[in-house]
């Protein structure tokens, strides 16, 4: 929670990887108003724009980059949108965005493939009530300038216009129409296309519904961690995959659907969200966030303790010479599973138990067995979170 004596806090957004909060924070002495950010789950905020003209509504671009918003510019008379970059903010004359002459251009809100901004048109400095404006972000300032209205009888001043999040459909509140004289605002929404969005099937071994937002995967660290994503459109258009939010030498080659990541030192028990998306020409979208928390790898002998039926044990140790002990995560009523895979991918092995319990081989194959000696590859999955590893079986 912020709080801070004197200031006002308005129009909350939260970054799409789900890290952050940006808002706009209202002197309530001055009447300034900037925009902010602070992490979501608290610490010190961080300051976004700074200049003498006020600013109000910012809104992240999908891949967390770049916010953007709206600013009187008195020396102008009218209302203009600016954009800012969240890794060195810093806004000038140069960071303006859209600016239509002699007129306002407000409320800015990105679409999920990030090509289109949305944003309400109408009379310099609120002087009446505004249309629907759809603007590409690939044009150059020099030329945004001829972009046209949508929807020109549907008016309000308070229009706040949206893409869904599909990039299907334009949401926006206004007066209807076909009332005459209407004076209280509706919700109305259009299709943006016609096109039907595409959907995630898997993110790597996670088969994903139509409904699924997040997935959970468990990298180890020194360990390469690396998955294809792949998703599917009812139409058959051609989809362009992406990841955002890439972070400690974090790679996603798009020709091939791969995220790459060897999770460096420090990064233990620490969670990163990735946002995987994909969109086609349409417009269409789908996004789901991946969140990888790192697991520590190959302990010796001075291992963190764990539990072993009341018993103190060490998880490891790695190499060994015949038994190697997994911690796993609790989730109630959830099962976990340890398999193991000799280099050539043939599983040798595999080890069950209670989610929370810790798991145990005791080098031994499928029959009862003792495996040869050598290098073997571990996949502990409990309830979607997964580690990967390696251990090293002594003769």
């Amino acid at each position: 929670m912020y709080y801070e004596p004197g200031q006002a806090v308005e129009d909350q957004t939260v970054s799409p990887d789900g890290d952050s909060v940006a808002f706009t924070r209202l002197n309530l002495s001055s009447g300034d108003a900037e925009q902010y950010t602070i992490p979501i789950t608290g610490g010190p905020i961080r300051q976004i724009t700074d200049a003498a003209d006020n600013s109000g509504r910012a809104r992240w671009s999908p891949d967390g980059r770049i916010l953007l918003f709206h600013r009187r510019v008195s020396a102008e008379g009218r209302i203009e949108l600016f954009k800012v970059s969240t890794q060195n903010p810093q806004v000038d004359v140069g960071a303006k965005f859209f600016a239509p002459p002699s007129q306002d251009a407000a409320l800015p809100a990105y679409a999920p493939d990030s090509q289109v901004v949305v944003c309400a048109l109408g009379p310099a400095d609120f002087a009446g009530p505004r249309s629907t404006a759809l603007v590409e972000t690939t044009a150059p300032l020099s030329t945004i300038q001829a972009i046209t209205s949508n929807y020109p009888t549907y008016l309000h001043v308070g229009l706040s216009p949206i893409v869904s999040p599909d990039g299907t459909r334009l949401a926006l509140m206004a007066l209807n129409p076909s009332v005459p004289n209407a004076s209280s605002p509706q919700v109305f929404a259009s299709r943006r296309n016609m096109s039907e969005p595409p959907r995630f099937t898997n993110i790597g071994s996670h088969a994903v519904a139509d409904s699924s937002t997040t997935v959970s995967d468990a990298p180890t660290v020194g360990q390469n961690f690396s998955f294809t994503v792949t998703a599917t459109d009812q139409e058959g258009d051609v989809l362009s995959y992406d990841a955002y939010f890439l972070r400690e030498g974090m790679t996603f080659t798009r020709s091939t659907r791969t995220f790459s990541w060897t999770p460096p030192s420090g990064t233990v028990d620490k969670t990163f969200n990735v946002v995987f998306i994909v969109t086609t020409q349409s417009g269409g979208t789908d996004v789901i966030i991946d969140k990888l928390t790192v697991g520590p790898c190959c302990l010796g002998p001075q291992a963190r303790a764990v539990q072993t039926g009341g018993a103190e044990a060490v998880e490891g140790p790695n190499p060994t010479a015949g038994r190697f002990v997994l911690a796993t995560p609790p989730f109630p009523g959830a099962r976990a599973e340890l398999d193991l895979f000799d280099v050539s991918g043939r599983r040798v092995a595999r080890v069950l138990g209670p989610s929370g319990s810790p798991l145990v081989w005791d080098g031994r194959g499928s029959e009862g067995e003792r495996v040869p000696s050598g290098v073997y590859l571990y996949r502990l999955r409990v309830a979607g979170h997964e580690r990967r590893g390696r251990v090293v079986l002594l003769p």
